[in-house]
């Protein structure tokens, strides 16, 4: 029935927590357990093999032979997915309500008009032995809801606006063709929010306001070395690919709306004082560019 693709990479000090709290789901139906490790070379490929081998439960385990990064590793558990529904968790994270999988499961079965449903998720941050925080914007917020808003009923305008879904929430119909993501030129960071924007086009997502995962906010996660300027530039990307889309064009009022706050947040970050003039200026002329755009879509509305 459901396919939980569990992604790793140098997790060893996670991965028994994020594996133990998937096995412990209690379900009327069988689901399945795909590993996609990025070419681990801390121990947590050890880590894994132990559960393959002590679990009743079907765990496959897909090994990249070279550092492919998170979302291509996550593609790969994909297309091996047999299940009717699919979830991907990272394995530095986790879930803590053991109902969770047949809650959303018996909403798709009920809902065919939702392509998928999510649930709010708890944030836990941590510090290295260093005192070494994580560098992420939502600062110490407690959970997702606290600065995303979410409604029951969860559209692609709503995903479009930079609503951040945590990864180990989603559960979704299983055959959609993710391959054009990949095929876009997009930089790997935000690509999470335009696998979800690709999922949700032409349908709606269901939104269930209890935090059943936990994601582990850690200063070694993967999105925590680069800049705030790298993941603007990213969705500036991903933006402007929407506009090539059959589908997003009817929302490209938004999408340029989108476009200039992100252009606006580059100018206003103060990483921006060491970028050289000619980018500067440029990022202004875009930001300007976008709001024209903006209002001229509104003006022949």
């Amino acid at each position: 029935m459901v396919s939980v693709v569990i992604i790793s990479y140098n997790q060893k000090n996670f991965i028994a927590k994020t594996i133990e709290s998937v096995l412990s789901q209690k379900t009327n139906f069988e689901y399945e357990i795909i590993m996609t490790d990025d070419h681990s070379s801390d121990g947590t490929i050890e880590i894994i093999k132990i559960f393959q081998a002590k679990s009743k439960h079907n765990i496959s385990l897909i090994e990249s032979k070279t550092n492919v990064g998170p979302y291509r590793n996550g593609l790969q558990g994909y297309k091996c997915a047999k299940g009717k529904y699919v979830i991907w968790i990272d394995g530095d994270d986790y879930w803590d309500f053991e109902t969770k999988l047949q809650i959303q499961t018996d909403f798709l079965e009920a809902h065919n008009d939702y392509v998928g449903c999510f649930h709010d998720a708890r944030i836990i941050h941590k510090v290295d032995t260093s005192g070494r925080s994580s560098n992420q914007s939502q600062g110490e917020f407690k959970l997702y809801s606290q600065f995303n808003e979410y409604r029951s009923e969860f559209s692609p305008w709503h995903l479009l606006k930079r609503n951040l879904i945590p990864t180990a929430s989603l559960l979704f119909r299983n055959g959609i063709n993710l391959e054009n993501i990949f095929a876009s030129k997009n930089d790997e960071l935000s690509l999470n929010w335009a696998l979800q924007l690709s999922i949700i086009k032409n349908n709606k997502f269901k939104y269930f306001n209890e935090p059943w995962s936990v994601y582990n906010d850690h200063p070694n996660g993967i999105s925590k070395t680069r800049s705030l300027l790298d993941f603007k530039k990213a969705n500036i990307n991903i933006l402007q690919n929407l506009l090539l889309d059959v589908f997003y064009k009817g929302l490209a009022r938004d999408i340029y709306e989108c476009m200039a706050n992100e252009y606006l947040q580059i100018l206003l970050a103060p990483e921006i004082k060491n970028c050289n003039s000619i980018f500067i200026k440029d990022t202004k002329t875009n930001y300007l560019q976008a709001c024209r755009n903006t209002v001229n879509l509104i003006n022949s509305t």
